[in-house]
């Protein structure tokens, strides 16, 4: 079992990735943000939201899931946390879990995760969540999840659709780089990234199955099908790639922050400082600049999928 180590008043500061910091900052600071924050939060009720995410769950406590509360109450103490949030256990059998919350944060980890993981995965897994709690991460979150479900339906004008494309993207990809800090949080949690690693791995392996194609489909249909996926996956990936967060992982255990915080040289939440204006510039330019060229990229992967469906139904249509 993988060493819990104590941080006292540890800040997030501590596991930040550093585009993490510019990339928020300059989702922030994005012309219209504040207009489609506005526009998306107020076609989403927050009471139906919680309902619909987490319909049959049930709260978690010492007495109903022991096992899961005692190693939740641990990874909060690791990270010097006095009052648990909400963890709700929502019945699924992938393995999933995640932070939402627009007036407060709440967690949800799936039964399955529960049921199937080791005690040092679960501690990887809620040690995730609790960073992006602790990051300021959850209603960013909140807003991407909504913007995801709600779409172009967000914008009550058509003229400002291009602001919520924009806003959309520089969030998305926001939420992707988010995960990178929070897998750092989860490796100070755990006293080392290899735990992670591992925890990733089989969360990979889960993806895997699920992107599987029938074998018994003809070889074009199959090729298609595995087209239009790859590409739906592809646009409303919420995480970077396994590999991608398995390199930043190595590199992050290598460190000398690292090693500097498993000895107790951690920055404090009780000295810690906002970030410089020129991050706040860099990272602005960095996201828009991405913004563009994810939207143009989205397009053509989407345009791509489309294509080779409707050649493979011409093609059949020819000979039948």
């Amino acid at each position: 079992m993988s060493r819990t180590p104590h941080y006292p008043q540890i800040a997030p500061r501590a596991w930040e990735h550093p585009a993490d910091a510019a990339a928020l900052a300059a989702l922030r600071r994005l012309p219209g943000f504040d207009q489609v924050v506005q526009q998306t939060f107020g076609r989403l009720n927050e009471w139906t939201m919680h309902r619909t995410l987490l319909s049959n769950a049930r709260q978690a406590s010492l007495k109903t899931d022991p096992r899961l509360w005692r190693l939740y109450s641990g990874v909060l103490h690791t990270f010097d946390v006095d009052e648990p949030w909400p963890l709700w256990v929502r019945p699924m059998d992938a393995v999933n879990a995640g932070a939402i919350g627009m007036n407060a944060p709440y967690m949800f980890i799936t039964d399955a995760a529960v049921r199937l993981l080791s005690d040092d995965s679960l501690r990887v897994i809620l040690a995730h969540e609790i960073g992006h709690v602790l990051s300021g991460h959850v209603l960013y979150k909140t807003m991407a999840r909504a913007g995801l479900s709600l779409g172009f339906l967000s914008m009550s004008a058509p003229p400002a659709t291009p602001v919520f494309v924009a806003v959309l993207a520089a969030l998305m990809r926001w939420d992707r780089i988010s995960e990178l800090s929070a897998d750092r949080a989860s490796a100070l949690a755990l006293g080392s990234e290899q735990p992670v690693v591992h925890t990733l791995n089989l969360v990979g392996e889960e993806h895997r199955e699920a992107l599987k194609i029938d074998p018994r489909l003809p070889r074009a249909p199959q090729l298609v099908a595995r087209k239009l996926l790859e590409t739906v996956h592809g646009m409303t990936r919420r995480h970077p790639p396994i590999p991608e967060r398995v390199e930043q992982l190595r590199a992050w255990g290598a460190s000398a922050e690292f090693a500097a915080c498993l000895q107790g040289g951690h920055p404090r939440r009780d000295a810690d400082a906002p970030p410089s204006g020129d991050l706040f510039r860099a990272g602005l330019e960095e996201s828009t600049r991405s913004a563009r060229d994810w939207a143009t990229q989205a397009g053509t992967r989407l345009a791509d999928g489309a294509g080779a469906a409707m050649r493979w139904l011409r093609d059949a249509g020819e000979s039948s």
